[in-house]
């Protein structure tokens, strides 16, 4: 797993297994959010294994139909009240990318 650092509190990597979440709670990871549309992730069996680890545990789809500022707002909301630093993940990285940096753009 591949994982890099954009802020203090937050990072991105491509991809998560459940094998991978421990190493995400060893790195001090608080919270996961998953930004793969609802058909690509394994997201039932991320979401127990977080729960096992103590992590939390959110989903905020991007899709490229869907509307962008519901999905900036819907991630805004998960990042301003889960537990940081925050790991989020998706098959190609620019989601979870884009996501924070135009959420961090907003809040400017």
């Amino acid at each position: 797993m591949s994982i890099t650092r954009l802020a203090i509190d937050f990072y991105v990597t491509s991809s998560l297994s459940s094998n991978e979440l421990e190493a995400a709670a060893q790195l001090g990871v608080r919270s996961i959010v998953n930004n793969e549309p609802d058909q690509e992730a394994e997201s039932e069996s991320l979401r127990r294994g977080a729960d096992a680890l103590g992590l939390s545990y959110h989903s905020v789809p991007s899709h490229k139909n869907a509307d962008e500022q519901t999905q900036i707002s819907s991630f805004i909301d998960v990042m301003e009240h889960c537990e940081k630093p925050v790991l989020a993940f998706c098959r190609s990285v620019s989601n979870g990318i884009s996501l924070w940096v135009m959420s961090e753009t907003r809040h400017k």
